[in-house]
C-alpha cells in the first residue's frame, strides 16, 4: 500500500511539472514577459501662467444680504412707537380722587 502511494505521488508530481513546463513554453511563445519597451520621449509642458494681480474690492464682503433698507425701516417704527407711546401718556385724563 505504501508503494502505491508513493506511486501515486510521483505520478502527480511529474503531472504537474510536466503542465508547468508546458505553460511556461507556451506564455513563452506569446511574448511573455513582454520584450523590450520602445523608447519613451519625455516632453516638458510649459510652466504654468502666472496668477492674475487680485484688483483691490470693497473693504467688507458682499453677501446679498441688504439689511440696510430693513434696518432704517425698523428703526424708523421704533420711533413712530415711541411718539405714539408719548403722546398717550400726555393726552391720559387724571381723575382726581
Amino acid at each position: 500500500m505504501m508503494r502505491r502511494t508513493i506511486s501515486v505521488t510521483m505520478s502527480l508530481a511529474a503531472l504537474v511539472t510536466g503542465l508547468m513546463t508546458s505553460m511556461a513554453s507556451a506564455s513563452a511563445q506569446v511574448g511573455y514577459p513582454p520584450g523590450p519597451q520602445p523608447p519613451v520621449v519625455s516632453q516638458t509642458l510649459p510652466p504654468f501662467p502666472a496668477p492674475a494681480p487680485v484688483s483691490a474690492g470693497p473693504a467688507v464682503a458682499f453677501t446679498g444680504a441688504n439689511i440696510l433698507r430693513w434696518a432704517l425701516i425698523a428703526l424708523l417704527l421704533v420711533g413712530v412707537g415711541t411718539l405714539l407711546v408719548a403722546a398717550n401718556r400726555r393726552r391720559r385724563v387724571r381723575v382726581a380722587a
